[in-house]
């Protein structure tokens, strides 16, 4: 499917990121797979192996509950019926429960739409940046942040090195459409000694890195998206 189409679905023109990682197959996470899943036959046997080293956009840095939406998912989104109309938002992805990653097209920021998280079973929706190219940044340095011991067992065979490699790739294939500033940080922590979960990064030199490059005066506020603006 052309972006154009979900384009003239939504009334809206992505960023020139979003196009560019688009255009590059980097927002595919199935590689163009329509066949029903089964048991046998899923998406950890039939897709994953074909793309872990030379990963899409977030594949292992969008948070182990982050699943970006196929160009199905986002021109037939389902918005539920108590979202008030007012507010809208423009469906990139979602979480394993079912909360949605949006561009808010309701405000514009130095010419760009920031990026929201909408939640499905609470009237809350929180502002997460002001464009795209700061949520990706946000994610990957959010990744190594938060990760807790389980997260490493469950999705990395207990081996914290996996991980340092597996964001290491996610780097590697995003890099070219990041700022060199952002760049330089995420090369820098992502090559640290990854020795134990708490040694990568702390929630606060994370917050200090984030007041000096992705700050802005609505960044983490909330709204009720189940009332008109």
């Amino acid at each position: 499917m052309k972006l154009e189409l979900v384009e003239k679905q939504y009334n809206f023109r992505f960023p020139e990121i979003f196009r560019n990682l688009w255009n590059d197959g980097m927002l595919d996470w199935n590689k163009g797979w329509n066949e029903p899943w089964t048991q046998e036959r899923n998406w950890f046997t039939e897709i994953y192996p074909k793309i872990k080293d030379t990963p899409p956009l977030l594949l292992h840095t969008g948070g182990f509950d982050f699943q970006l939406l196929s160009e199905h998912e986002i021109i037939h989104y389902d918005f539920y019926e108590h979202w008030h109309p007012k507010h809208q938002f423009i469906p990139f992805a979602q979480t394993n429960a079912g909360d949605l990653f949006a561009f808010y097209k309701n405000i514009e920021i130095e010419g760009q739409h920031p990026i929201v998280l909408v939640w499905h079973d609470a009237n809350r929706t929180e502002v997460l940046s002001k464009n795209f190219e700061d949520f990706i940044f946000r994610r990957m340095l959010e990744r190594v942040a938060n990760i807790e011991e389980d997260d490493i067992i469950d999705n990395f065979e207990g081996q914290i090195d996996l991980f340092q490699k597996k964001v290491l790739a996610d780097l590697s294939t995003t890099k070219k459409y990041l700022n060199q500033e952002y760049i330089d940080i995420l090369t820098e922590i992502f090559n640290r000694p990854f020795l134990t979960v708490e040694t990568i990064i702390s929630v606060k030199e994370m917050n200090s890195i984030f007041e000096k490059t992705i700050y802005f005066d609505q960044i983490n506020i909330e709204f009720q998206h189940e009332t008109e603006l």
